[in-house]
């Protein structure tokens, strides 16, 4: 052993532990130790204490396990299955998401939707059964943007923002109480590129990137619409409201 900060200690095997800071431990000047070549220094039953250049030092024994990676200890998850997990996340977003009267608010609704959609596109399965995998296979499948009931690929847009929503999951059902699932250790969240059709890369060097209506198709649509239906293209026509402004206009903000 060498004496000063370079203190090395080799309980068995050859892999070493090395020291970290100073402690005060039983009354004797001592130091902690952690792990290093991927071992953890887990667990103390006894203690040792021995002397370098006339310094106590009190050690605590120990022994080292191997760090577990992409293993983990399986977890009972009660027979909850994924579409209840999904329900239960998607009542959470409502509640957290409120306006100031009390109300559902638009971005809660958005994300609703959203989960809703993930819930359609996913099989269920047990709780148990969504672990790595799962997850990754999952984020993979709307990375390259499945068909939707329109019979069209889901937009770019649309997709990069379920992705979204699947890692906001993820980190709430790994702390939910409710829920006993844990993340997967090795999951991680690389970029990813979202594939664009020639069309679609296409597009975006044209100055008009947004398909709009002519006046002649938005005259016809008018001419067929509810009035429930005409109130919102009246809004965004005349006053450039979006979906946001439109599902939280208030009574009261309405004059003549």
């Amino acid at each position: 052993m060498v004496a000063g900060n370079d203190v090395r200690w080799k309980p068995y095997k050859g892999f070493g532990i090395q020291k970290v800071g100073p402690l005060i431990a039983s009354g004797a000047e001592g130091y902690r130790f952690e792990s290093c070549r991927g071992y953890i220094f887990q667990a103390c039953e006894k203690s040792q204490a021995f002397s370098i250049s006339g310094h106590t030092i009190f050690v605590l024994a120990c022994y080292l396990t191997p760090k577990r990676t992409g293993v983990r200890k399986s977890v009972s998850t009660g027979g909850k299955t994924v579409h209840e997990a999904l329900d239960a996340f998607s009542d959470y977003v409502g509640e957290i998401y409120r306006t100031a009267d009390g109300r559902v608010s638009p971005t809660a609704l958005l994300h609703q939707r959203q989960v809703k959609q993930m819930k359609e596109h996913l099989a269920d399965k047990p709780l148990s059964a969504f672990g790595l995998n799962a997850v990754e296979g999952l984020v993979n499948y709307w990375r390259l943007r499945p068909m939707t009931k329109r019979g069209k690929p889901a937009a770019v847009e649309t997709v990069r923002d379920i992705i979204k929503r699947i890692k906001v999951f993820v980190r709430w059902l790994h702390r939910s109480p409710d829920f006993p699932w844990r993340k997967p250790d090795d999951l991680e969240w690389p970029r990813m590129k979202i594939p664009e059709s020639p069309q679609e890369s296409s597009a975006k060097a044209t100055p008009y990137q947004v398909d709009t209506y002519t006046l002649e198709e938005l005259c016809t649509l008018y001419e067929y619409a509810t009035p429930l239906e005409r109130l919102p293209m009246l809004l965004a026509l005349n006053c450039g409201f979006g979906q946001a402004e439109v599902l939280t206009l208030q009574k009261n903000e309405i004059h003549g």
